[in-house]
């Protein structure tokens, strides 16, 4: 029997050899931790920019879409345009 217990229960220093052996599987399991959780960053990272792409891509599309309207010749054209391109925008606050 050990004086201590061991890491998780489940890391016997004798068949590891010795401290040295559990440093190793500790370094390597926060090592693992560790590329998981930038893994992780990254993806949502690069969700984040995916999303403010689209974002910026329906605004602007709204806004060359009402700057269209502007340029039609009559008031009752221009706000039949604006009507339409105001509710077939997909630029909803979430």
């Amino acid at each position: 029997m050990h004086a201590f217990p061991t890491p998780l229960g489940l890391v016997d220093p004798a068949r590891l050899g010795g401290a040295r052996g559990v440093h190793a599987l500790l370094w390597s399991l926060s090592a693992v931790a560790t590329l998981g959780l930038l893994l992780s960053l990254t993806l949502v990272v690069q969700n984040i920019v995916r999303q403010a792409g689209l974002r910026h891509a329906a605004s602007a599309a709204q806004t060359d879409a009402l700057w269209r309207c502007n340029a039609l010749p009559g008031r009752d054209a221009r706000d039949d345009c604006r009507r339409v391109a105001s509710s077939t925008t997909p630029l909803k606050a979430n």
